[in-house]
């Protein structure tokens, strides 16, 4: 859904006619879109998701482990992200970067194991 940009985003919403303030669930700076959700909050350089994905598809080709293993941290990102998102709005929990983190690597490790 993330890839398809089909999740129910502030931004996504608000195009619809849902009126809901527009700003991100994580931060409260920012509109909250699917790029500014995945990317913009991170500490380096980034470009929008389209360009993020680009990149991403160009050098995770092919099966070797490292290839597999990144493919599998970046759907964890991705659901680590959103499930944060919905912990802050849903119950007022704000999720540490090191929660996120080590959230993303679990979901790595418990697919490596299977």
């Amino acid at each position: 859904m993330a890839v398809l940009d089909r999740l129910p985003t502030r931004s996504r919403l608000n195009s619809f006619g849902v009126a809901i303030e527009g700003e991100c669930g994580l931060c409260s700076r920012d509109s909250e879109t699917r790029s500014h959700l995945f990317f913009r909050q991170m500490n380096r350089p980034v470009m929008d998701w389209d360009n993020e994905l680009d990149w991403a598809c160009q050098r995770l080709k092919g099966k070797p482990l490292s290839s597999w293993i990144l493919k599998l941290a970046w759907n964890g990102y991705i659901v680590v992200i959103w499930k944060a998102r919905k912990q802050r709005l849903f119950t007022g929990r704000m999720v540490t970067v090191s929660e996120i983190v080590d959230r993303a690597k679990e979901i790595v490790k418990l697919n490596l194991w299977v």
